[in-house]
């Protein structure tokens, strides 16, 4: 659908939200026009959402305003325009959109938009008709902010409390001496990270790479990537609880070997027994061991696991056993008990 001149009718603005057609459901739109290479439609688009947002007053949300205004600036640049909406011109636009967005003081979910924003906004004063120096000086100043602010943004969209990370940069300080000096491609920091439980599928894995690209040209170790984000986390007062789940570490401890650590968690996943099934699994890890091998590994691991249990220790996740989330999925409990009974 088109949007086109309607926009500018309060009529049809007051019959789309009549008929439930809500700021979301345009912003939806929007993407899908934008998606498709439509720059008119998705300007048109988004155009239209921030009016709809404007008409619902103190009722609408500076965050999806802020989207609108985005994708509005976005496609007019594309374009090569410098419209006005609102009464605004693209720099004002974006600016007055920026302070909404913070004033929402909702910093988990605007951060990344208030980067946007800016680096936007930046864009815009230098394709200004008739800039001033003044324009010029705005536009690198924004440019400098936008880029610490989506690093921020980055970090605010990592799951990782600071207790995990403190832990694995313990461990690598410990068991791998000298590891700045060999920095890693983003695959193998990656996989680095996935070893200390730092979570790093999907949208993760791109807020790493973002942080990646832009503090480091050459690679990065574990270990110094992990005090970079701690120290933007700590600034920014960013430890998220991580949500626990099965399997579990059991308390391991920190010289524990890549085969004990995976065996624990196949225990706490599938219980103890079936050991030739465990060995198979483990051998797409590229670990190797036989069934009687796991089962004797466990029995040896037994003892200081449940000293651990028993203790209520707290693990390198935060929680202890009382304390964690999955607790009543764990099997670990139950492998213990059954050893302890033989």
């Amino acid at each position: 659908s088109s949007f086109g001149g309607a926009v500018d009718r309060p009529d049809w603005r007051l019959a789309m939200a009549s008929q439930g057609i809500g700021v979301p459901k345009i912003l939806a739109e929007a993407a899908k026009h934008a998606g498709a290479g439509r720059t008119d439609k998705a300007q048109e688009a988004y155009a239209a959402a921030a009016l709809v947002s404007h008409d619902a007053g103190e009722k609408s949300d500076p965050l999806e305003m802020g989207v609108a205004v985005l994708g509005f600036a976005c496609m007019a640049l594309q374009a090569g325009d410098w419209p006005e909406l609102l009464g605004r011109r693209l720099d004002k636009l974006l600016l007055d959109a920026l302070e909404a967005s913070r004033a929402a003081e909702r910093p988990g979910e605007s951060r990344g938009l208030e980067g946007q924003l800016l680096l936007t906004r930046s864009q815009a004063l230098f394709a200004k008709p008739g800039k001033t120096a003044a324009d010029l000086d705005a536009a690198v100043s924004a440019r400098h902010e936008a880029l610490a602010v989506l690093q921020e943004a980055a970090v605010m969209a990592l799951p990782w409390s600071q207790t995990r990370v403190k832990a694995a940069i313990k461990k690598e300080a410990v068991g791998t001496p000298g590891a700045d000096a060999s920095p890693l491609e983003l695959e193998a920091l990656l996989a680095g990270l996935q070893k200390h439980g730092l979570d790093c599928k999907k949208l993760k894995a791109e807020s790493v790479g973002e942080l990646f690209a832009a503090w480091s040209s050459t690679g990065l170790s574990v270990e110094s990537f992990l005090v970079r984000y701690l120290e933007v986390a700590e600034r920014l007062g960013h430890s998220p609880k991580e949500p626990c789940a099965a399997p579990c570490e059991g308390g391991l401890s920190s010289g524990a070997s890549e085969l004990e650590r995976q065996l624990v968690q196949l225990v706490s996943k599938d219980g103890a027994g079936a050991w030739d099934e465990k060995a198979e699994k483990l051998s797409y890890l590229e670990l190797s061991a036989t069934g009687p091998q796991l089962e004797e590994l466990w029995r040896k691991l037994a003892p200081s696991l449940r000293e651990t249990v028993e203790a209520d220790s707290t693990m390198s996740c935060g929680h202890s056993c009382s304390t964690c989330p999955t607790r009543h999925d764990c099997k670990v409990h139950d492998a213990l008990k059954d050893i302890e009974d033989l």
